[in-house]
């Protein structure tokens, strides 16, 4: 099972002045990594990253930089990047392989990235 994760924006088609929908980014994940997305989104408990949708671009940049910040104040404490990565692996990294803490985390790079780029756009979450 994957997280399917779109985003789209409304768009005004000139010729019939009528209002669609485009889609600007399309990213997939494992569930796997659920309780990681879980302990460090606060949006909604218990959601994840399905706590991400309906939110615009503008809202998802502050999301993922607090999603880092906690990240940052329990797991860091002096370490260095590789040594927080490796214990949030550790914690978190399914034993069956399919997903990493590093994957979950370039993912919600990609996210960033489409956010920052977009800013209007709406984010969907489906599974």
């Amino acid at each position: 099972m994957s997280y399917d994760i779109n985003f789209s924006r409304e768009m005004l088609d000139v010729k019939t002045n009528e209002t669609e929908f485009q889609t600007v980014g399309s990213l997939n994940y494992t569930s796997n990594m659920s309780r990681f997305f879980i302990n460090f989104f606060k949006l909604d408990t218990n959601k994840g990253i399905k706590s991400l949708n309906g939110l615009s671009g503008k809202d998802l940049i502050n999301e993922i930089d607090d999603f880092n910040l906690r990240i940052e104040l329990k797991y860091a404490n002096g370490r260095t990047y590789k040594e927080t990565l490796v214990l949030l692996a550790q914690e978190y990294d399914p034993e069956n392989g399919w997903g990493s803490v590093l994957g979950a985390l370039n993912l919600l790079n990609d996210i960033k990235e489409i956010a920052v780029k977009f800013p209007s756009a709406v984010c969907s979450v489906t599974n």
